[in-house]
């Protein structure tokens, strides 16, 4: 199958567990959870962790809202030979029904894969076939655990949400009215934020009051619990988009989110990630050359972390 996603009728149906009804007057809990058909109005691409869309559902938000899909269909990992042993792993449905034939657990990861993965290539069909589905196991967990990563994360950062993050709005997985599938994604249901990623704004717009607020607002995610793992200007939107007003971080299915660590243990996290600084770094990456009404300190700096006992560098 092709991995660009496709939608029959531009519709997506979710089964949803949780709903906030978005509206002018803000949020609220819907009484009553089921399924819920969106109609899709932009695929945003490139696809590379999830599938992540602009819909609209007026049962659930009077404004369009963004869905994100762990589909694992979509990874892109599956085409790339560095990490399949050279042999692209396309989805196919008969992998997906023969992962429940043996539900046993994969093996200990190598760089990211299962050490039974990286074993030769079995030469006979049933060979094959049980390879195809241990790898489709893989897959999922590997989508499952992005969602449950993202998820985790906007509920540590619940009191964040509207401000700093987007608010979700909805939790619950992908159902298929038409097709078959053995496997239901998990989804997420955010608010929209119009805006321009700082990646595909000018320099100009990005101005030392959005520099100091994107900077301080990095600096509560560690003291909840929560290091965002991939953070970068595309993954950070300035909204609205012609004058922004606020910096919003997105995409937290890389995140890292603290379970049992001692505090030390977290404290060595949040340094080796050093996220604040990556503020710095990234200003470099635009040409932007440190200045004093930016309120962060100096590139190269050591400053600490509210919450936190140690300090760390700014680069």
């Amino acid at each position: 199958m092709s991995h660009k996603p496709s939608f029959p009728n531009h519709q997506v149906h979710l089964q949803l567990s949780d709903v906030r009804l978005s509206d002018h007057h803000g949020l609220q809990r819907l009484p009553n959870l089921g399924q819920f058909t969106f109609t899709i109005i932009k695929v945003f691409e490139p696809v590379t962790q999830a599938v992540v869309v602009l819909a609209r559902c007026d049962a659930v938000s009077a404004s369009p809202v963004v869905i994100k899909i762990y589909d694992p269909r979509y990874l892109t990992n599956r085409f790339k030979n560095h990490y399949t042993n050279s042999h692209p792993r396309p989805w196919t449905l008969d992998a997906e029904a023969a992962v429940g034939l043996n539900p046993v657990p994969l093996s200990e990861l190598e760089r990211g894969v299962p050490l039974e993965l990286r074993e030769p290539e079995p030469t006979s069909a049933d060979g094959q076939r049980h390879r195809a589905a241990r790898w489709e196991l893989h897959f999922q967990t590997q989508s499952r655990q992005s969602f449950e990563a993202e998820y985790k994360a906007y509920t540590r950062l619940a009191d964040l949400q509207g401000s700093v993050v987007p608010r979700v709005l909805g939790v619950g997985r992908q159902v298929f009215p038409s097709e078959p599938r053995f496997y239901q994604p998990r989804a997420l249901v955010f608010e929209f934020i119009e805006g321009i990623t700082i990646e595909s704004a000018p320099s100009t717009v990005v101005t030392p009051q959005l520099i100091a607020q994107l900077y301080q607002d990095i600096r509560l995610f560690a003291p909840r619990g929560v290091v965002h793992g991939d953070l970068r200007w595309s993954n950070v939107i300035l909204s609205p988009a012609q004058s922004p007003k606020r910096a919003v971080v997105i995409d937290f299915g890389q995140a890292r989110v603290r379970e049992d660590e001692t505090d030390k243990d977290w404290e060595e996290v949040v340094s080796e990630c050093d996220e604040p600084g990556a503020v710095a770094s990234m200003l470099m990456e635009k040409d932007i050359t440190w200045h004093p009404s930016f309120m962060i300190p100096p590139y190269g700096t050591s400053v600490p972390i509210p919450g936190l006992s140690h300090s760390r560098s700014t680069a």
